[in-house]
């Protein structure tokens, strides 16, 4: 069997992502804002769509500055999806918050 499509994704800890980011995060992988990033919520962390760059620019405005430059990071090198997950890898040099 080939899949037809593969995507990559990175995965990275939550512990990059603020307190009120994972609140925000939690709020959006609902569903309510059609016009939203999609997100999808699960036990420890979670999937967050990176692929257009448009909507990278449009739906982080409301993230920490550090969010939007992971999201922008992934989508330039061509990742399709950030796994925000509470023991994925801290990335050298960005914050880590401790909540």
């Amino acid at each position: 069997m080939i899949f037809p499509e593969v995507n990559r994704y990175a995965v990275v800890s939550t512990g990059m992502m603020t307190h009120a980011d994972m609140h925000k995060m939690k709020f959006d992988a609902k569903g309510l804002d059609p016009e939203g990033p999609i997100i999808i919520d699960y036990e420890i962390g979670f999937f967050v769509y990176a692929w257009h760059e448009d909507e990278i620019t449009d739906n982080f405005k409301k993230y920490s500055p550090q969010v939007q430059q992971i999201m922008e990071e992934a989508h330039k090198q061509g990742i399709t999806y950030v796994m925000f997950d509470r023991d994925g890898p801290k990335i050298e040099g960005l914050n880590v918050y401790d909540w």
